[in-house]
């Protein structure tokens, strides 16, 4: 990339903030009126007059007689300093060569390419994204669950402790800390140790008081004991010959881990766990959910989760950034009142319901339907029936033909005209525009190159 290129994006950048902090009001302080009393004073301007400025201060409560005199003589001023301006001098919107589009589109590829880069050396360790696999099964989907789940290592309790089953306290296991846990992971451990104590006292064995999940079902048997069975007689002999197995005990061999937890084991083995997988972005799903949606007998793609992450970290942005703006708005209409109070722990949530409604979402779709039947039945109600109209027509009425050919062919050519003479002189200050771009760059001396790349 050419440093010029770069020089100028950053430039472009400082202006845009600019652009969108504004300018700074230079008026005084009785000038700043809100919508709420703008739409006030508009209504009793209407209603009064301006020759009654005192009754029209009377109907705006936070704004005296000489605030509204202020008002009216600025927008007097106003009207009067801004004539209507003409075609010739308002701005026009530029527009640029295709060789200036390549350009800039072959820059803004390097440029996302090093943004990318850089976020994932921030926030990837070497090789931690490739240890996962390409395409996910429901399989991977439990297992990446589980790993999220244990935010505590497999500990045990001290073995000096008596682990008698008849204790109805909850254990709380010593060697963790539980300041590092979450509520939601103390809760979670405390109940599966409970639980784990009644399973034990029913069935009279000792309980197992490790923190981490333990495999579900049956302990493997190593030893197999069969039964003796009844000899067998024949008509031939009286005594037959007895089926019993050779050797006294057979020793069957323990059968695997479930696959399940093969791939669990695999995911550990290459180094995966929750601070990894947080580290990566996994953790902003429920992928017991995605399990569901995604269903029994198809997969997904971990390019598709990486989509979806980014989908979703736009969408939180973009919420969060009209959240706080509706609550600056708020701060600045109410700030100066002393019966309001903005709250202690932050952004309330009806902000947030009010930005998902600017974003055009409904956290409860039947509540609208019921508010839309609502409505539908008070119109329903209040409507009258109509009432019996005479049909009229004017005494004469004017033809399109008529009104079209009001205007001469000698207008309209004076019109096209200009219209051709404004075109031109736009199209001479877009070029002009452009030079200056390419003046600016400084990098390339034939734009040709990139009309051909285009």
């Amino acid at each position: 990339m050419s440093i010029p290129y770069q020089q100028y994006y950053n430039d472009h950048l400082k202006s845009f903030r600019q652009h969108l902090k504004g300018v700074v009001s230079q008026s005084t302080p009785f000038a700043h009126w809100t919508a709420d009393e703008i739409d006030l004073f508009f209504h009793s301007l209407a209603v009064h007059s301006r020759i009654r400025p005192d009754l029209i201060a009377e109907s705006i409560p936070s704004k005296s007689l000489s605030d509204v005199c202020a008002y009216l003589n600025a927008l007097d001023t106003a009207a009067q300093a801004h004539e209507h301006a003409s075609r010739t001098d308002l701005p026009i919107a530029m527009s640029v060569s295709e060789a200036w589009v390549a350009f800039e589109e072959d820059h803004a590829a390097q440029l996302v390419r090093r943004e990318k880069n850089i976020g994932f050396d921030e926030r990837d360790e070497p090789g931690m994204d490739a240890r996962i696999p390409a395409v996910l099964d429901t399989l991977h989907l439990q297992a990446l669950n589980k790993l999220l789940r244990d935010e505590a290592p497999a500990t045990s309790v001290d073995p000096s402790r008596d682990p008698s089953p008849s204790s109805s306290r909850a254990v709380s296991p010593d060697p963790v800390d539980s300041r590092a846990l979450s509520p939601a992971s103390r809760r979670r451990i405390n109940n599966r140790l409970r639980m784990r104590q009644r399973r034990a006292a029913a069935s009279g064995m000792a309980a197992n008081l490790e923190t981490s999940r333990l495999q579900p079902g049956r302990k493997p048997t190593k030893v197999y004991v069969p039964k003796v069975r009844a000899k067998t007689y024949t008509k031939y002999d009286k005594l037959g010959t007895s089926v019993e197995p050779e050797g006294d005990n057979v020793l069957i061999k323990p059968s695997g881990l479930h696959a399940g937890y093969r791939v669990l084991k695999d995911l550990r083995d290459s180094g995966l766990g929750p601070e990894s997988l947080a580290k990566l972005g996994f953790d902003m799903f429920n992928f017991k959910r995605l399990e569901t949606l995604v269903g029994e007998h198809h997969t997904i793609t971990k390019r598709t989760i990486h989509l979806l992450q980014e989908i979703l970290v736009d969408f939180t942005a973009d919420v969060l950034f009209h959240t706080i703006l509706l609550h600056e708005q708020d701060v600045t209409l109410k700030g100066g009142k002393k019966v309001w109070r903005a709250a202690e722990d932050g952004v309330d949530a009806r902000k947030i319901i009010a930005a998902l409604e600017i974003k055009g979402f409904r956290l409860s779709p039947d509540h609208d339907e019921q508010v839309e039947d609502k409505d539908l039945e008070m119109i329903e109600e209040e409507t009258p029936l109509p009432v019996p109209s005479p049909v009229w027509l004017p005494a004469s009425y004017e033809a399109l033909d008529e009104a079209l050919e009001s205007e001469s062919d000698s207008e309209w050519a004076v019109e096209i005209e200009e219209e051709i003479a404004l075109d031109d002189a736009d199209r001479v200050l877009e070029n002009e525009c452009e030079s200056g771009l390419w003046q600016t760059i400084a990098h390339i001396d034939r734009p040709d190159v990139y009309i051909r790349q285009g």
